[in-house]
């Protein structure tokens, strides 16, 4: 769910479906829900999310690669419809918060899915 006039809304960059790949640097895979909302509920400052579009993607590469938060050739996201975007949003908490919703985590009711927007 997305605020319309929230934070993340206002920049035009996340969309509903968006797969978060990392929040802050710290990587989303294998993160529960409750995880990432704290880790977005108390990051300080701007938040920086490393997202890729669409939500119907798969990330092949090491965890390790991942949890470093680099992204290297062999950290390629692909799907059936070829590379998806890959991108970089930083984020200033509102007076509202964010504006957006996530869904998904480890442990999900829906099962171990990633984060999404």
């Amino acid at each position: 769910m997305m605020n319309p006039v929230g934070v993340a809304a206002q920049t035009q960059k996340l969309k509903i479906g968006d797969r978060i790949v990392s929040i802050c640097g710290t990587s989303a895979e294998g993160m529960s829900h409750s995880q990432a909302v704290a880790l977005l509920k108390n990051a300080t400052g701007t938040i920086q999310l490393q997202v890729v579009a669409g939500g119907d993607t798969t990330v092949t590469g090491t965890s390790q690669e991942q949890a470093a938060g680099s992204l290297t050739p062999s950290c390629i996201f692909q799907d059936d419809l070829g590379p998806p975007q890959y991108k970089t949003i930083t984020l200033g908490r509102g007076p509202d918060g964010l504006g957006f919703s996530i869904v998904g985590g480890y442990g999900s009711p829906h099962g171990d899915l990633p984060i999404y927007c």
